[in-house]
């Protein structure tokens, strides 16, 4: 029986996608190539107007995701001929503007992509609300790429009015999540804490409640972005025990089977492939929801961010514990980067942006990897995870050379590692570079797109924590040069104390003064955004009460520790306790033996708690001077007790 150009179609159209789902796990010329050659044949065939107008688009937002737009230029403007008298139904139409702005941005002509996302949201408003709706959140993505903020957060709420106009609360919910998401991504707190106590709170309040009705609320499904991002504003506002409060109930959320941040996670439960999807059924799916496009996390993104954050709490009271939810999120990214998608239907182009934020997170959890490991005392396992981020840069595919985007990063990572083996010199030099790359590398980058939750703050904060460790670094061995130039350092971040930035758990690795080949490892873990800053505070404490005691000011000393001490309780914050307590207990060393052992005791038992074992040794070496010092002063006094019995 002969087939009919129906049947060849479909089979032309299967064995393209056969091709395209083998680029989710590496990019292949061939497959590519042949991939395009199946749908131009299917274009041979007598297809309806609609059909041949969906292959074209699918060609085309193929040859975008593979960075070819110029091929993809002469296949959307035929595809336009076609829709200007097929009439094609709202999500064709939309998929086509959709392609034609994404085409526009590539070619540098934003303006007019603008333009016609606008056009088409006009034309689709009265037919389809979700398309008019996806159409508003696409126009937000370009205006949020051009670095205008404030473009943005309007583009954004024209989305919420709208939703609100169709009655369609989990659309407006989504705008809402992005626009407190770009809150937090531009440091605008006061406006994220408004926009959240009056719009996203009351939105959710329902899908929050414990009730059995919880599940009904259209916003249900998008509970753990909420709670993630809430998260991520108790963090940057300082509110740590409201964070930890929090991290809890999104456990429980992500990862059913767990009942708390601290029980034992599941196996990764990883997505399998379907790669036979029709081009019928991309249509059909891609555009039926505003929430499905939002820039918001996927659920296995979700999870793998979760771990991230789970870990950067955790770590600053139990480094086991954290380095668990480490491993399990490198598993899931190990997975996704082996060709796993978050969305069995996913598309090349959906596989090409996902797999950018999966490097981007890979980056970040080996950089976390490594700080863990200096903090357990475990060198060699830190120097070779820096090694694996740095071998892994080199060969990330599907996107730009990205060793230079995270160059900061691994100066600072080699400057803690240099530090912990006691070579300050080079560890300065890293810490310097660190800064000084941060700075260009916050200039020069662009933003890939939609925002993706807390990506960037990495490396727009690694000049302040690089800052910090050189004025540590520097401040070790009394050089008068070396003292005075960290006090230039330390002037040029007060203005960071009234900056609110974003620090997720970086770590400052400092000595003591009575043990300078030893590491003592501090965190500023979490976030300290606001005015007050008080993680900024305390280090710039930290830093003054050690320039104080090089010149023997101690009553100054003791002032600047004690305060950093009080601020440690107030951050909840076990690492940055330890690290002054050991400071305090080295300033009465001399004069209050007694005192210094008991603050001491209270920091090493704290390390043990903790697995922070660089400064259990530093805390075990003090409390062995201690006792050396105490059979001293007991044999002294035996041996005058024994010549006045003598006399």
């Amino acid at each position: 029986m002969t087939p009919t150009p129906e049947d060849v179609k479909k089979q032309l159209w299967a064995a393209a996608e056969t091709h395209l789902s083998t680029l989710r796990t590496h990019f292949n010329a061939g497959a590519l190539s042949a991939s395009i050659q199946l749908l131009e044949a299917s274009l041979l065939l007598p297809l309806a107007p609609l059909d041949a107008l969906r292959t074209r688009i699918r060609i085309a937002n193929t040859l975008l995701a593979a960075s070819l737009p110029t091929n993809a230029e002469a296949h959307l403007q035929k595809a336009a001929l076609i829709a200007a008298s097929a009439a094609p139904p709202p999500d064709v139409r939309t998929a086509l503007a959709d392609a034609q702005a994404r085409l526009l941005v590539a070619l540098g002509n934003a303006k007019l992509a603008k333009q016609i996302l606008h056009t088409a949201a006009q034309e689709t408003k009265a037919l389809d609300p979700a398309c008019f709706l996806f159409l508003l959140s696409r126009r937000a993505d370009i205006v949020l790429n051009e670095n205008d903020i404030k473009a943005t957060h309007s583009a954004l709420q024209i989305g919420i009015d709208e939703s609100d106009r169709f009655r369609l609360l989990d659309a407006k919910a989504v705008f809402l999540l992005r626009r407190f998401l770009l809150c937090l991504d531009s440091r605008d707190l006061h406006s994220g804490s408004a926009l959240l106590a009056k719009h996203i709170d009351p939105l959710f309040a329902s899908a929050s409640s414990t009730s059995d009705s919880a599940s009904d609320s259209p916003v249900f499904h998008l509970l753990s972005t909420y709670r993630i991002l809430k998260l991520m504003y108790f963090l940057q506002t300082g509110d740590r025990k409201s964070a930890k409060l929090h991290l809890d109930d999104i456990c429980k959320l992500v990862f059913p089977d767990s009942v708390s941040a601290n029980t034992v996670l599941p196996a990764n439960n990883s997505m399998e492939i379907d790669g036979q999807e029709s081009i019928n059924q991309h249509h059909s799916k891609r555009h039926t929801s505003i929430v499905q496009i939002s820039g918001l996390l996927k659920p296995n993104q979700e999870r793998i961010f979760v771990c991230l954050i789970v870990a950067s709490v955790l770590k600053d009271n139990d480094n086991n514990k954290a380095l668990e939810y480490l491993k399990h999120g490198l598993s899931g990214i190990q997975d996704a980067l082996a060709g796993q998608p978050d969305d069995s239907d996913a598309t090349f182009q959906d596989v090409i942006e996902t797999r950018k934020w999966y490097v981007d997170i890979h980056v970040l959890f080996l950089h976390q990897l490594v700080e863990v490991y200096l903090l357990k005392a475990e060198l060699v396992l830190a120097e070779e995870t820096l090694m694996q981020l740095i071998t892994f840069l080199h060969s990330a595919t599907y996107t730009t050379p990205l060793l230079n985007k995270y160059l900061p990063i691994i100066l600072l990572d080699w400057g803690l590692i240099h530090q912990s083996n006691g070579r300050l010199s080079e560890a300065s030099r890293c810490y310097f570079g660190a800064a000084a790359v941060a700075v260009e590398v916050s200039r020069s980058s662009s933003n890939s797109g939609v925002h993706q939750i807390g990506l960037e703050a990495f490396i727009h904060e690694t000049r302040i924590v690089a800052s910090f460790c050189n004025v540590v670094v520097l401040l070790m061995g009394g050089d008068p040069a070396r003292v005075e130039m960290a006090k230039q350092i330390l002037e040029g971040l007060e203005k960071d104390v009234h900056e609110p930035i974003l620090l997720l758990s970086s770590h400052h690795h400092q000595q003591t003064a009575t043990s300078p080949a030893t590491p003592m490892s501090s965190t500023i873990s979490g976030t300290s955004t606001m005015a007050h800053c008080d993680h900024i505070k305390a280090f710039q404490n930290l830093c003054c009460a050690m320039i104080s005691h090089s010149n023997t000011e101690i009553k100054k000393t003791k002032v600047h520790l004690l305060e950093t001490l009080r601020l440690s309780d107030t951050l909840l914050s076990q690492q940055l306790k330890i690290v002054t307590l050991v400071l305090l207990g080295n300033v009465f060393l001399e004069t209050a033996p007694g005192e210094t052992e008991r603050m001491v005791h209270i920091a090493y038992k704290l390390c043990k708690k903790g697995g922070v074992k660089s400064m259990g040794r530093v805390c075990a070496s003090v409390l062995d001077e201690i006792g050396r010092r105490k059979k001293e002063v007991a044999a002294a006094a035996a041996a005058a007790a024994a010549a006045a019995a003598n006399q």
